[in-house]
């Protein structure tokens, strides 16, 4: 339901809206997506249910499949914590200054070593 009216502003206001040079989508399970939201604990995120977060998960992952209008980043998350850990925010502003064009992924492999 989001997503549909998310779209019918999308195409009211796109032809009139600069394409951005880079998008970049933060990519995680919707387990990762849950330990974060209780990890913060804001009041307002508090009664968040599980099948809103898996909606979301399906509807950014079949938009971000077939987005073609301009270069995207995709970054999988699932194992970063970029706001406590400097190494991982460093490793995301890295892969963000290198140019490329259409899609990349990013899966920090470094992961797998620990």
């Amino acid at each position: 339901r989001e997503f549909e009216l998310y779209n019918s502003v999308y195409k009211l206001l796109e032809r009139d809206v600069l394409k951005p040079d880079l998008v970049i989508f933060l990519q995680a399970s919707v387990d990762r997506l849950m330990h974060n939201i209780r990890k913060r604990g804001r009041s307002y995120e508090r009664y968040i249910q599980r099948e809103y977060i898996e909606s979301l998960v399906h509807v950014y992952n079949e938009f971000f499949f077939f987005y073609k209008d301009s270069p995207l980043l995709i970054i999988n998350t699932e194992e970063m914590d970029f706001v406590n850990n400097k190494d991982d925010l460093n490793d995301i502003l890295k892969v963000v200054k290198e140019p490329f064009e259409g899609v990349k992924y990013y899966n920090p492999t470094r992961r797998l070593l620990k």
